[in-house]
């Protein structure tokens, strides 16, 4: 697939079962992505296809694997007029004090882009580091004790998985 990479670890101050329903809830991505402006989830706004309104543009997507409460990846289709499709692949294990989680992107560039590809996958660095930012704020937000769902206390605790670390960008 002629494009780019970027990948981005880190963790969040929140429960893991917490930060599972948050990205399986194709619905909630216009509450913590600035540039989402509208979402259009369907009726399964849970692991179904959506569209997200960014300025003028739809874009089209949806959750094509999933192991619960460990991976998710997502199919984005004419993310934007140079990128014919985009695969966001995200891991997530219990980590110290919350949720590791691991990011790893891939654009496919249009024939007439791949000369573009150094500013694509700048580019894509950039959202991406913007969106997990957005992300860390609001779910950190819902996970504080006063507003943390009583579901958390009670929610079976995931299998340890290796440390993924601090957010690091890594460019492929």
């Amino acid at each position: 697939m002629p494009g780019f990479e970027v990948e981005v670890s880190g963790r969040v101050a929140a429960p893991p079962v917490l930060v599972w329903e948050a990205l399986t809830d194709l619905s909630s991505v216009a509450e913590w992505l600035d540039r989402v402006d509208e979402v259009d989830a369907g009726p399964e706004p849970v692991a179904g296809e959506g569209r997200w309104r960014v300025g003028r543009r739809w874009v089209v997507g949806g959750i094509v694997e999933v192991e619960p409460r460990r991976k998710l990846v997502l199919v984005l289709r004419e993310a934007t007029s140079l990128v014919r499709q985009v695969r966001v692949a995200i891991r997530i294990a219990p980590g110290d004090r919350g949720t590791a989680f691991h990011v790893h992107l891939a654009g496919d560039a249009a024939g007439i882009a791949t000369p573009l590809r150094p500013w694509l996958r700048l580019r894509a660095e950039i959202e991406l580091h913007r969106a997990v930012r957005g992300f860390r704020a609001w779910i950190e937000e819902r996970a504080r004790p006063e507003r943390a769902p009583a579901a958390i206390a009670a929610a079976p605790a995931l299998v340890p998985a290796a440390h993924l670390g601090d957010v690091d960008f890594v460019g492929a």
